[in-house]
């Protein structure tokens, strides 16, 4: 039988945590400063409504991500006592404080807002910035460290050729995000009067951009060990949940770098128009479904396995 991706699937509990998350996300935001209106010359309601659109989306994809985390959760227990078992509850859990990233990246402004005239407006701001990446961290590191256990299981090494220039592109690439980094300035306020901020530039690089940048690395690494699996695994169906979820790892860590470069650049977004602006969180969200539907089309095929376990 084939399962549909918008079948419940778990415990209701975490879909009504999920909404109730999403209603404060949304209220705080329709209830957000009207300067903001003010900026974009729009009226109050007009502005909502824009909002609005890009709320329900993202309430589809929240319930969509919890549903396939569920769904993976499930067979790793299920498979608990085999080989691969702890490595699937490893790659489950970080799936699961990833998710927590991506809520707590849309929760944490607008919760920092309502300090925004308050003596703890800085201290709100540090959690707000920092918080995020944390969890990153936490997710990659669970990621790395099931597919870690995957890789094990795999009889050829990989060439020495593949791993050096995996490695050499990520360096590159973490040569440019740290030169775009030393190229922000780390001032300026939203439109709600709250601080980009809270700590100097220089404190950034070690707090904020060096955290980040090892989450990245065992993410990235973690992408790589569980495509190499899927290609030894035995059947067609699990070598193809395990590339769906290979594909959905890797367009959520182009996601995470992409929201990196959007923060560190605040101040200068303050001068983009709206339909500028619009499309830049219309891409953000887009590649976050992505992702998102790529673990579940993952977690779709690993429940076809599930079913004749």
């Amino acid at each position: 039988m084939k399962m549909s991706l918008l079948r419940p699937n778990g415990p209701w509990y975490v879909y009504g945590l999920v909404m109730a998350v999403w209603t404060v996300y949304t209220l705080s935001v329709v209830m957000a400063h009207i300067s903001a209106s003010q900026s974009y010359q729009l009226d109050y309601v007009t502005l909502n409504i824009i909002r609005l659109t890009f709320a329900l989306p993202i309430l589809v994809i929240w319930l969509l991500a919890a549903q396939s985390i569920m769904r993976f959760a499930r067979y790793a227990r299920l498979v608990a006592k085999t080989p691969e078992g702890p490595a699937f509850s490893r790659i489950a859990q970080g799936l699961g404080w990833l998710f927590a990233y991506v809520l707590a990246l849309m929760i944490l402004p607008r919760l920092a807002a309502m300090f925004a005239h308050s003596a703890l407006v800085l201290p709100a701001v540090f959690v707000r910035n920092h918080l995020p990446v944390a969890l990153l961290v936490v997710a990659f590191s669970l990621l790395y460290l099931g597919s870690v256990r995957l890789i094990k299981r795999v009889p050829v090494e990989p060439s020495y050729h593949s791993t050096t220039l995996r490695w050499l592109a990520y360096c590159v690439f973490v040569v440019i995000f740290v030169t775009i980094f030393f190229g922000t300035k780390a001032d300026g306020t939203s439109p709600d009067g709250v601080p980009f901020f809270a700590v100097p530039h220089s404190v950034l690089l070690f707090t904020l951009i060096l955290p980040s940048i090892i989450a990245w690395g065992l993410g990235l690494t973690a992408v790589f060990f569980v495509y190499r699996y899927s290609r030894f695994a035995k059947g067609s169906v699990y070598r193809a949940a395990l590339r769906w979820l290979a594909a959905g790892l890797a367009a959520s860590i182009g996601f995470t770098i992409l929201v990196e470069l959007v923060l560190l650049n605040t101040p200068a977004l303050r001068g983009l128009g709206l339909a500028t602006l619009s499309l830049l969180i219309y891409l953000f969200v887009a590649i976050y479904a992505v992702g998102g539907l790529l673990v579940a089309r993952g977690a779709s095929k690993l429940a076809l396995i599930e079913e004749a376990l």
